[in-house]
């Protein structure tokens, strides 16, 4: 259900938030969104409905490095010893 808004904005603010979460609170890049947008769409050209077009982008951000592995900041050197 989009509630009155448009698909593509429905879909990328769905895969958004749904990136923020994986990657614990940092921003997903907008190069990245739309890639996951563009595989979404793909997916609903092929006749897929909306749930099922999710299915893969939403896949692939669960196996991405981000999702898979806590990244931590590195520390300066110094303040380590």
């Amino acid at each position: 259900k989009t509630d009155g808004m448009g698909e593509k904005t429905y879909v990328r603010e769905v895969l958004r938030r749904f990136a923020r979460q994986a990657f614990r609170g940092q921003e997903p890049n907008d190069e990245y969104l739309e890639k996951l947008v563009q595989r979404f769409n793909a997916n609903r050209d092929k006749g897929q409905t909306l749930r099922g077009a999710l299915i893969d982008p939403l896949s692939i951000i669960l196996s991405s490095p981000s999702f898979l592995y806590m990244i931590e900041p590195s520390g300066n050197e110094n303040s380590q010893r």
